[in-house]
């Protein structure tokens, strides 16, 4: 089972974001994106990636790290809408 590590590792995420060490959860985060294989890459994650890039304030967003992760679930989750539903 590779995607529910993934889920929660993106779940860790999340928390590193909420106690205010966004550049680490973004870090964190964009590493399991990157690490998980396309045909894993379906919609409960990409929504928990998205997820992710929402928790991140407002003032943080310009970062380049924020910046790139954001880049990162672009291109990770662009993909045919029938594969990305399974």
């Amino acid at each position: 089972d590779i995607r529910s590590p993934a889920q929660i590792e993106l779940q860790r995420a999340l928390c590193l974001i909420g106690a205010g060490d966004v550049q680490d959860g973004i870090r964190h985060a964009q590493g399991v994106v990157t690490s998980l294989p396309a045909m894993h890459r379906v919609r409960p994650i990409a929504d928990l990636g998205q997820k992710v890039l929402k928790a991140v304030p407002v003032l943080e967003q310009p970062r380049a790290g924020v910046q790139e992760y954001r880049e990162c679930i672009t291109a990770s989750f662009a993909v045919p809408a029938p594969q990305l539903t399974a």
